[in-house]
Formats: structure tokens, sequence, C-alpha cells
């Protein structure tokens, strides 16, 4: 929530943030601060059994950097939505009316 107040902050500074604005705005800070500050979701799959295991990843790229195997013991990853961002949106939604689409779409103007 600091990084999002941050973010926001330094939008009301360049005067970017009007009253109109505000809402969607502070969304948008709190679902990027969440993005930079979060774990990466990952789900993986392993081949034999079809078994879903789910964990947060801090080093991702290391996963993305290995190269593919002909064992079928490892599992494959896969980025999957994250439910704690999930529940943000939802939040979102349910305080301030705001939709995760409106969100998304702001997101590339910050």
């Amino acid at each position: 929530v600091a990084y999002a107040c941050i973010y926001f902050e330094r939008l009301v500074l360049q005067q970017i943030v009007t009253k109109a604005n505000r809402r969607l705005t502070m969304a948008t800070c709190l679902v990027i601060a969440f993005k930079f500050n979060e774990p990466i979701f990952i789900s993986t799959m392993s081949q034999e059994g079809g078994n879903t295991h789910t964990t947060t990843d801090h080093h991702s790229t290391m996963l993305s950097s290995t190269s593919t195997s002909t064992s079928t013991s490892i599992p494959s990853p896969k980025v999957s939505k994250d439910p704690k961002l999930t529940l943000l949106f939802d939040f979102i939604a349910s305080e301030w009316s705001i939709t995760s689409e409106q969100v998304k779409e702001s997101e590339l103007g910050l």
C-alpha cells in the first residue's frame, strides 16, 4: 500500500490526477504496486500424474532460463493468475465501482 501511495503522490505532483480520475488512478497504482512487490504465482503440473502443485517463486527467471530436458519427471512451470490479485480486483470493484478491465486499460497509460 505504501508503494501505491508513493506512485499516486508522484502522479499528483505531475498534475496527472484530477477529481474525475483519482479513484481509477489509485486503483491502478495499487495493482502496479502489487505486481512489482509480490512474488510470481506459478502453478506446476507434473506430466506423470497430472497433479497440480501451486507455489510462489521469487526466482522466476531461473525457471525461464533453464533449457528443456528430455526427462519426464521435471514438472513444467505455468504462470497463472494469483488469487490475491483477483481479490484485489474484487475489492476495487466493490469499493470504487471500477472494473478490472478499466484498471488494466489505465495501467498501460501509467
